[in-house]
């Protein structure tokens, strides 16, 4: 038996320094007055992020054929984040986490993963079968719901920083994943591998917490660092809270089922096919809070949300050559049909709508010229209650409904809004008085998309120290000690929608291939007590740029270029702007072993 105990600690601090400009100035040109050049620009980038890791492993072999595993990790982090940005003399943007009311404050998260895996062997067959546990809990408040920041009363950073959005502590989240996976020998030269699992992966701190504020009144504000000013929520950053992670079995999770055959068929050669399919259910797509004021009509705000989900259905194909003879390599092939939309179910919007008595309430107001509360007269609150209601009204007559074309969205019989699944309980008395109903797509989007194919090769030569000729040079041979590893990749260009030219038809078409390599070669020596390794490593050996060419043009007649007769081409030549990826990238070194 084997424990294995770790107690850890990592961190990363970014600090503005002491060159940030004192203020943002307007673009210039160059001299010949056709592209932009550098600028100063007042930007203050905060961030001092600490993880405490504890993690236990045990290993244990029962019995001779029974072989088992368990362990945890707790984690605690403790962030601070802040982002001030000028882009320019009139406008700047905030964003800090939700509710932090002020820059310089942390905000404490905490995980637990707990995991156990059993291995049993009976004549050949090997059964895997696993299960892990996830929990994810604190975080800073945030506001209860999306449409708040809808409201123009509540939209503004004063109105986040002297309380008057109402907020709610970010609930634990917790998953857990089954996995189970069996080995079956069919020859002596042959396996059937089947493996199922289901995968939780919490959201990104940036997108559960991430607010951005901005203003275009920069210029009357030059202490901007100490934020007192009109900044207005541009949405864009926070999941929901209502109906998004929050639930139980919020957390953007993905299923995945694999049939792998293996054929050992000479020597070390051996071919593979796999196929396999994979849903991942409440991936990140953009959605829209609507707040149905009485005296506004409509008033929207952006949000992302788990709104959709992305199927994947492939075939791999494998030829393998096991290391042997001081080299090994992998030709494989995979061909995947990939569908990723908003269907099915998938949440939209979520429609608000206030009733008489929200009107009567302190939380329904408007706002002066400074930001000042403005409270409604007894006769504004009987004029637009009764609107309101009238409203609500017209939408339980209505019940469910379909819009759009061929009825593709759906809008639910509106509810009372603490009926609204996974709310605590002090969340439902926030939202008495409001009602909602919720805009599903119907119909799933974006069927028939072309296949995805990657092409890869691999290859590893690695040799001993006292291998080949000669004698030895700082203890080893000169073709000992070394070892090249080679990754080249083909893939056929990532997806774009485009409508087919002459019709209304929405497919989706590739981009052009693209191929990648990169090379890592090392040589080691062995001096005394000491191993000595000096390697390079060249990521893109090639300098391959993938080409984003899309649009009309290149679906009817392959054209990467501007057209001919584009008046920027003839003027200034083709500015290559469709190129993407990372360059060629170099790096070189020596390890020291002990």
């Amino acid at each position: 038996m084997f424990h294995e105990f770790q107690v850890g600690f990592y961190g990363t601090k970014t600090e503005p320094g002491e060159d940030v400009p004192s203020t943002t100035t307007s673009w210039r040109r160059d001299k010949l007055g056709q592209f932009n050049i550098d600028r100063d620009r007042r930007r203050i980038v905060v961030e001092d992020n600490q993880r405490y890791n504890l993690r236990y492993d045990f290993t244990g072999q029962l019995t001779r054929r029974n072989l088992f595993k368990a362990g945890f990790v707790l984690q605690r982090m403790n962030n601070l984040n802040w982002d001030y940005n000028r882009s320019s003399a009139t406008n700047a943007t905030l964003k800090i986490m939700a509710g932090n009311s002020e820059p310089g404050k942390r905000y404490a998260v905490n995980r637990l993963a707990a995991y156990v895996d059993e291995k049993l062997e009976f004549q050949g067959l090997v059964l895997h079968a696993g299960l892990r546990f996830d929990s994810f809990w604190g975080g800073p408040e945030r506001t209860l719901s999306g449409f708040m920041k809808a409201l123009p009363g509540w939209r503004t950073y004063k109105a986040w920083r002297t309380g008057r959005v109402p907020l709610a502590k970010t609930r634990p989240m917790t998953s857990l994943s089954p996995r189970i996976g069996l080995s079956h020998p069919i020859t002596d030269r042959s396996t059937v591998r089947y493996s199922y699992g289901v995968y939780y992966k919490p959201p990104q701190f940036s997108l559960l917490w991430l607010e951005p504020w901005t203003t275009s009144d920069a210029e009357n504000h030059p202490e901007l660092d100490d934020v007192w000013f009109d900044l207005n929520w541009i949405g864009g950053g926070q999941w929901r809270l209502d109906g998004g992670y929050q639930n139980p079995g919020g957390l953007p999770n993905t299923a995945e089922f694999e049939v792998t055959g293996e054929w050992n068929f000479i020597s070390d050669f051996v071919m593979e096919l796999s196929t396999y399919y994979r849903r991942t259910e409440r991936v990140g797509s953009g959605g829209v809070h609507r707040f149905q004021d009485p005296v506004q009509t409509l008033t929207y705000v952006g949000h992302r949300g788990p709104n959709a989900r992305l199927e994947t259905k492939g075939i791999e194909v494998g030829f393998t050559k096991a290391f042997s003879h001081n080299f090994s390599f992998r030709v494989g092939l995979d061909v995947s049909w990939a569908l990723f939309n908003w269907s099915g179910g998938s949440q939209l919007q979520v429609w608000t709508y206030p009733d008489s008595n929200y009107i009567a309430s302190s939380k329904y107001f408007t706002v002066d010229a400074n930001d000042e509360i403005v409270r409604l007269t007894d006769e504004e609150i009987r004029a637009i209650g009764h609107r309101a209601n009238e409203v609500i009204r017209k939408k339980q007559q209505e019940g469910t409904t379909f819009v759009g074309a061929w009825g593709t969205n759906r809008i639910d019989a509106i509810r009372p809004w603490y009926e609204y699944p996974g709310l605590s309980e002090s969340e439902k008395q926030e939202m008495q008085n409001l009602w909602f109903a919720d805009v599903w797509r119907q119909v799933d989007a974006f069927r028939g998309q072309p296949p995805t194919t990657n092409a890869s090769f691999q290859f590893l030569w690695s040799t001993p120290m006292d291998w080949g000729p000669g004698g030895d040079v700082g203890g080893a041979k000169i073709l000992g000690g070394i070892q090249a590893n080679v990754v080249w990749r083909l893939d056929n260009g990532q997806q774009f929608q485009i409508t087919l030219p002459g019709t209304s038809v929405q497919t989706a078409r590739n981009r052009p291939i693209f191929v990648r390599t990169d090379l890592n070669f090392q040589k080691s020596f062995r001096i005394g007590t000491t191993t000595p390794t000096f390697y390079a490593e060249v990521f893109n050996l090639f300098n391959t740029f993938y080409d984003a060419s899309s649009g009309s043009n290149y679906v009817r007649w392959g054209l990467k270029k501007p057209t001919p007769n584009d008046t920027n081409y003839l003027k200034y030549g083709d500015s290559n702007f469709r190129r993407g990826g990372t360059p060629r990238y170099v790096n070189a070194g020596v390890r020291i072993g002990f």
